[in-house]
């Protein structure tokens, strides 16, 4: 690619080039490196690997959307797909995704307000991934204490690191 961008930063795509087919090879690469990320996780490599494969097919999806809005969070009015790219809710507009991207702007506009840091976000992350719900779980208790352990470490962290601004994240 040219590298040329929209005036609402956006890349120019070739012509023929849908942006949701963009999106869609986007998304798979970054499922890549969420698997990736997943396996690095002390909690997740102690829990059985049929869970593991169950717990990703469950929460891969708000995984990505909570990735972007985070991203987004310091970028009002676009969604950052990647560093790179980004995705306003005009350009949104003309490829049928409005309603997905006014979610996630609305999504990230609520982290920005609750001013979530980096150590939140990654245990949000968690605790998404964490769910004891998901279908076909063969070791629901310990997904749920593992879960739990994610909550109380987020919780103790934000009651030291905010005592005057109880943030309601959890």
């Amino acid at each position: 690619r040219s590298g040329s961008r929209t005036p609402d930063g956006s890349p120019r795509h070739r012509k023929g080039e849908d942006i949701v087919q963009t999106l869609t090879m986007m998304a798979d690469q970054r499922l890549y490196k969420l698997v990736k990320w997943c396996k690095s996780l002390p909690l997740f490599k102690n829990i059985l690997i049929d869970d593991q494969i169950a717990l990703l097919i469950n929460a891969w999806c708000e995984l990505l959307v909570l990735s972007c809005c985070y991203r987004s969070m310091s970028h009002p009015g676009v969604i950052r797909v990647s560093n790179d790219v980004t995705l306003s809710i005009n350009t949104a507009r003309q490829h049928g995704i409005e309603k997905c991207v006014e979610k996630m702007l609305n999504f990230a506009e609520q982290l920005r307000r609750l001013k979530v840091d980096h150590y939140e976000y990654v245990s949000m992350k968690v605790i998404v991934l964490l769910t004891s719900d998901a279908t076909g779980l063969k070791e629901v208790d310990q997904v749920r204490e593992s879960q739990e352990k994610v909550v109380h470490a987020l919780q103790d962290y934000t009651v030291a690191h905010y005592p005057e601004d109880r943030k309601s994240v959890v």
